[in-house]
């Protein structure tokens, strides 16, 4: 089994694509905290800026949860803004209106697409390495926002992982 967790518009072949929002008519519609799976049953994981969304404490949790289910040697691409290359921005007085996006989140009338809690690089690894994840290092991106750029600076952390 292989999951696209916060597919949005991204939909995946070969995937269980998982969204809240059912206009991008997901395979499942529902919050991600509430998905149940087995423990070692799942392949491959995407979550792509899916964490940031959530509280660190709930995000820390869910990384736990991802851990369990999949099975030995499988893959978790996770995808987060970088706060490290934020802060770059910020420090080079960046004027565009999508850094503050990036930053805060979304604000529409979902509460949940607002931005709770960002991790530097080094971080994120320290997190992950304590929960068991062994990080294989970055990709490229999976076609969807795990691609973000803001002036020119790539601004989303993508770091292949693995159980």
């Amino acid at each position: 089994m292989k999951y696209n967790l916060g597919c949005g518009p991204t939909k995946k072949e070969g995937y269980r694509n998982v969204d809240l929002d059912q206009k991008y008519s997901p395979d499942l519609c529902m919050d991600i905290r509430e998905l149940v799976c087995e423990d070692e049953s799942v392949d491959e994981i995407i979550a792509s800026h899916i964490l940031e969304h959530v509280t660190s404490s709930e995000a820390r949790g869910m990384l736990r949860k991802f851990y369990r289910w999949l099975i030995p040697g499988g893959i978790l691409y996770l995808s987060m803004p970088d706060w490290s290359a934020l802060l770059e921005l910020v420090h080079r007085k960046s004027k565009s209106p999508a850094l503050f996006d990036v930053m805060f989140g979304h604000y529409d009338k979902q509460s949940i697409m607002t931005h709770q809690w960002l991790m530097s690089e080094e971080s994120l690894r320290d997190e992950l390495g304590f929960i068991g994840f062994i990080v294989e290092g970055k990709f490229q991106g999976t076609g969807g926002s795990d691609n973000f750029t803001v002036d020119n600076i790539p601004i989303s952390l993508n770091l292949e992982c693995r159980k």
